[in-house]
């Protein structure tokens, strides 16, 4: 297996997973997400892709996708994974539009 590389293909299908399973984020009670989800979502995707995944890597992904934090408050070198989490989880319904707007700067 190479080198971890998340596609867009993969958060849709974790992200996917996430929500059909737990819930859109704002359903959920605590913010980390199981990590024998994690770690069978690591093995699936990595499987499916050819790639290794640790269910570490799996909860970072989770993690951008869900953080409040404002693209401003970011390192360069992670906008671009913070965008493509936040688009995937949007795509999916994960995450609403209200609550992207809000992690974007916009008013409640």
């Amino acid at each position: 297996m190479g080198k971890p590389k998340w596609n867009s293909s993969m958060r849709l299908i974790l992200f996917s997973a996430l929500k059909e399973k737990f819930g859109p984020f704002q359903e959920w009670k605590n913010s980390s997400v199981d990590k024998g989800f994690c770690k069978d979502m690591a093995k699936q995707l990595g499987e499916l892709f050819g790639v290794k995944l640790t269910k570490d890597a799996v909860e970072m992904q989770v993690r951008w996708a869900q953080t409040n934090q404002p693209v401003t408050g970011i390192k360069t070198t992670h906008v671009w994974t913070w965008v493509q989490c936040k688009a995937a989880a949007s795509e999916v319904g994960l995450l609403s539009s209200k609550d992207l707007k809000e992690m974007l700067g916009g008013k409640k």
